[in-house]
């Protein structure tokens, strides 16, 4: 007689389910108490186990939306369909479709892994190197994007606010005007606060960045990612500066010295990558 294999109410309020995974194909030969698919809610995952043996029938795919009580498969007494089989892992070794295809895939030989029950894809992963073959393939490293420098200032504006004692002391609002009047390219919604000055050839700032305290840039070239923070005594000094986006430093932080201005000098942090909320570093060339 075929069994019908429904979704089980699974939570109080869950009206359906996702099927994440059929450990299972259409035609296999599966046995009762055997884990058949992990489905998901709004709140857990779960294994939907076989309730007699016989011949699976997948009606719903991976992905779908099930109703609760919804019917997702057949288990029949005789195969109701062809299935080629196409893997080379014997049939005594009990693994999702998934955990096959990596196997196949890398040439791993799944009696490797010592489990009992059904053998999954993160199975498959957490093999160690050595107990493992791996086809060869092409590894190549990836190549660093080249920023696009913009925001280019004018040689005149930077010489006189170097020599303009009150120009530090302006509101953030007028200076960042004179900022955008000599060529610098600076976002939405920042903040340059009394007595910081930015010294650099190209300043690009990006929206949502507050640099505040006595800060002192003299780069070559700046830029800065939104949603950055830059306070308290940070003197940096070095040819090239880039501050990935979220990025927060703090306390007296001075970045550079004897080297800064040497020909391969950079420093650049990553996004959400770079937080000094405490301490000192002092005379730190970073070369590129």
């Amino acid at each position: 007689m075929t069994h019908e294999i429904k979704v089980p109410q699974l939570g109080v309020n869950d009206e359906f389910v996702i099927i994440v995974e059929w450990y299972v194909k259409n035609g296999d030969n599966i046995e009762k108490g055997q884990p058949l698919c992990l489905v998901e809610t709004s709140k857990t995952t779960s294994e939907l186990i076989a309730d007699k043996s016989g011949y699976i029938k997948i009606e719903k795919k991976e992905l779908e939306e099930a109703k609760i009580k919804e019917t997702i498969g057949y288990i029949t007494p005789t195969k109701s369909e062809k299935i080629t089989n196409k893997t080379k892992i014997e049939h005594k070794i009990k693994a999702t479709r998934k955990a096959i295809a990596l196997a196949e895939k890398h040439g791993i030989d799944l009696s490797k892994i010592q489990k009992h029950g059904m053998i999954r894809e993160k199975d498959v992963k957490k093999l160690k190197p050595e107990s493992i073959t791996l086809k060869p393939s092409k590894i190549t490293e990836p190549r660093e994007k080249k920023i696009k420098w913009k925001g280019k200032i004018k040689p005149s504006f930077l010489k006189k606010i170097q020599i303009d004692e009150d120009f530090k002391n302006l509101s953030s609002n007028e200076k960042i005007k004179l900022y955008l009047k000599n060529g610098a390219s600076i976002g939405k919604n920042v903040k340059i606060g009394q007595g910081t000055i930015i010294i650099s050839d190209y300043i690009n700032i990006e929206q949502e960045v507050k640099i505040g305290s006595r800060c002192f840039f003299k780069t070559n070239k700046l830029k800065i990612g939104r949603m950055t923070e830059i306070g308290n005594n940070v003197d940096i000094v070095t040819r090239e500066m880039v501050f990935g986006d979220v990025n927060f430093t703090g306390d007296n932080i001075i970045i550079g010295g004897g080297g800064a201005f040497g020909k391969n000098s950079k420093f650049k942090s990553r996004h959400n990558g770079f937080n000094l909320d405490t301490g000192s570093i002092s005379d730190f060339a970073i070369p590129g």
